[in-house]
Order: structure tokens, then sequence, then C-alpha cells
């Protein structure tokens, strides 16, 4: 009897170890499971976290180019305003004898428009030779300071005409009548194929057979684009320029 129980304890040895060996990797698992939670959120507030510093930094980009947006539109109003008030102390200026009758001192330049002398209408030739005959030429923008001065001193679009090019608008001193496309001045200043101040979709050379090879001025909102080709035989107003008497 001694040798048959002690068989079968041996013979249960293997089993008990088997049964404690199972009994502690039961233990071990919600350990395990445990940890493995822990990584697992640990990983997500990481995560959390760079999302939160990548949306900080698109916040960031975003407000910098609202800023800078803000900044060009302060720029451009206060360009707008020493306009204006370069417009206003000019008449003063004026008084001194400057310019001749009828003729405005802006800044360093004295224009002369043919609606303030309530002139009849021309073609772009002929509103060249009345300049000619006032000592002077048609106008010359050269510069984002003479656009704005000029933008300021012409009067402004009726808003209740459209098409906006029915208003008339004013002929300048650009026009492309020698080679299509290629747009001089009349001091013979090539104008830069992309640059200016034109409207959206101009110059497009749209209109009768004889196509638009003459420059005009429209004031509608945005002081950066107011030029457009029309046909040089249109007839509309004009603006001149000349050098102020010394």
């Amino acid at each position: 009897l001694k040798f048959a129980g002690g068989q079968n304890s041996e013979e249960t040895d293997p089993f008990r170890t088997a049964v404690q060996s199972l009994s502690i990797e039961k233990k071990q698992l919600p350990i395990d499971k445990t940890e493995a939670l822990k990584d697992h959120q640990a990983t997500l507030e990481v995560l959390k976290r760079e999302q939160a510093i990548a949306l900080q930094l698109k916040l960031q980009l975003e407000q910098n180019t609202t800023l800078s947006d803000k900044l060009q539109h302060k720029l451009q109003e206060l360009r707008l305003k020493r306009a204006t008030l370069q417009s206003s102390t000019s008449h003063i200026i004026n008084s001194c004898g400057k310019c001749g009758p009828g003729w405005l001192l802006l800044n360093t330049t004295c224009y002369f428009h043919s609606k303030s002398a309530s002139l009849p209408l021309r073609n772009w030739w002929d509103s060249r030779a009345d300049c000619t005959t006032r000592g002077g030429n048609l106008v010359v923008i050269d510069n984002i300071e003479e656009q704005l001065n000029i933008f300021e001193y012409l009067p402004k679009l009726d808003p209740s005409i459209r098409p906006w090019w029915k208003s008339g608008g004013t002929w300048i001193g650009l026009s492309d009548a020698h080679a299509e496309g290629n747009w001089v001045w009349i001091n013979n200043v090539t104008q830069e194929h992309g640059k200016g101040y034109w409207i959206q979709g101009e110059p497009n050379n749209y209109g009768p057979s004889t196509g638009e090879d003459c420059a005009a001025f429209v004031n509608i909102k945005n002081p950066r684009q107011t030029w457009y080709d029309a046909s040089c035989s249109e007839e509309k107003h004009w603006l001149c320029e000349t050098e102020p008497n010394t």
C-alpha cells in the first residue's frame, strides 16, 4: 500500500505542476492585459499631444496669414489716405502757379482731366492731340503711388451702370497698336507682360474687327485693377499730364 501510495504521488506531481503553472499564468493574464491597456493608453496620450501641437501650429499659420492680409489691406488704406491728402493740398499749391488753369497738381505732376472741363468725348488719337496742344501728353502710369493718386482723383464708377465698360472710362497713354499684346506707353517704355493694374480678364482684345489697341482707366473698387483695353476709335474722356512750372 505504501508503494502504491508513493507511486500515485509521483504520478500526480507533473499534474500538480501543470495545474500550478496554469494557475500562475491565469493570474498573470490580468496583469499582462493591464500592462497592454496602459501601453495603449500611453500611445493614445502621445497621439493626442501631437495632434494638439499640430492644431496649434495650423492655427498660428492661419493667424499669420490673416495678419499678413490685414497688414496689406491697411497699407493700401494708408496709401489711399495719403493720395487723398495730396489731392486736397494740391488745390492750395496749384494757386501758387505750379500748374496752368484747369490743371491739378498731384504729388509732383500736373494733371488735366477732360471731364472737369466739360469737353466732348474724343477717340484716343484726338485725346492725345488735345494733351499735346496743352503742353502735355496722355498720362503714363509708372508706379503704384501715381496709380493710387489717379484712382483717388478720377470720378468713381457709378455702381448702377452694368456692364462696367459702358461707363466710358478715361484714355491713358498706353497702346499695343504697333504689335498685338506688346503694350507700349507713349514715352516708348514697354509695359511688362502680366504687370500693371489691369482689371481681371483684361486686356482681352475683345471688340470690333479692328480690335482693342488702346488702354483706358476706370474706377471700380480695387485701385490695383483699373485698366482695360478698348477700341482706339471709341470716344471717352482723357487724362493729360505735364511737369509743374518751376
